[in-house]
């Protein structure tokens, strides 16, 4: 049964994900890439840095074994994957401007994770860490991810424009925590490693990869769901599919943490500012 379970999830999940982008690669229509913008990019733009990645990170050996997980990991994988879900849906419902974004994210992937998380090690279910020493490990699939991604970035007006440096940095410190940082720990660190041990790698790869991706229509939607719903598995899909590999294979956060901050400070912009 778990076995069968878990080849849904991985079909059905990282289907979606190539099933889109072969939507639009057919359709020619454009992907949007950000929520500062309407401007898009080409279908295969979201595939290409994470191809690269790919190929250096399997080009060097290395130890992935992991912590032995905790007999029942499905009471907190599904109090997760609930709250994942949760979120997403209550910004498409109530909008993501504040202070609904900021309440809902602060209180549905860190509040009641960490209150479920609490309650399970009163119980006696607390989860091990699952880091193990990859240190520089992920270095070469980060630096050719990032080489890529950079070279294909698109020009866009730095959210950032105008602002004193010191208060740039502070805005770029906050971002990071709320995005980057929340983020990463809640849909991977947090959601995959569960679903990890209770259906195998790659259906926790890809539940990980759709629930975050899902988010995004709120910020980036227009109004038409099935639509939005392409844009993002084809953007935000084909990134968390990659993120989550890398948390799979080396199972430290800095990757992870420098690939996810990469994308939100906008680095182009700065750099030409």
């Amino acid at each position: 049964m778990r076995a069968w379970a878990g080849l849904t999830a991985a079909v059905v999940g990282v289907g979606a994900i190539v099933g889109s982008t072969l939507v639009l690669a057919v359709t020619g229509r454009g992907l949007r890439y950000t929520a500062d913008s309407m401007d898009t990019i080409s279908w295969w733009q979201p595939w290409a840095p994470a191809v690269a990645g790919l190929l250096a990170s399997l080009a060097f050996p290395v130890d992935a074994r992991g912590p032995a997980a905790p007999s029942n990991p499905l009471p907190q994988a599904w109090a997760l994957l609930t709250c994942g879900v949760a979120f997403a849906s209550a910004l498409i419902v109530l909008g993501p401007a504040e202070p609904n974004y900021t309440v809902l994210k602060l209180g549905l992937l860190l509040a009641v994770p960490v209150v479920v998380f609490a309650v399970a090690r009163r119980r006696g279910a607390a989860w091990p860490d699952p880091t193990v020493e990859a240190r520089w490990s992920p270095a070469p699939a980060v630096i050719a991810y990032l080489a890529v991604y950079l070279s294909l970035a698109e020009e866009r007006d730095s959210f950032l424009a105008g602002v004193p440096v010191a208060d740039s940095a502070v805005l770029l410190l906050a971002g990071f925590a709320m995005n980057a940082l929340l983020e990463e720990v809640f849909y991977r660190r947090w959601l995959l490693t569960r679903w990890r041990a209770a259906l195998g790698p790659w259906p926790a790869v890809a539940i990980s990869a759709i629930v975050w991706a899902a988010w995004h229509i709120a910020i980036q939607g227009s109004g038409n769901l099935a639509g939005d719903a392409v844009n993002v598995l084809a953007n935000q899909g084909v990134s968390g599919l990659f993120l989550g590999f890398l948390w799979l294979r080396y199972r430290v956060m800095w990757p992870l943490l420098v690939i996810h901050g990469v994308w939100n400070a906008n680095p182009v912009q700065l750099l030409a500012g």
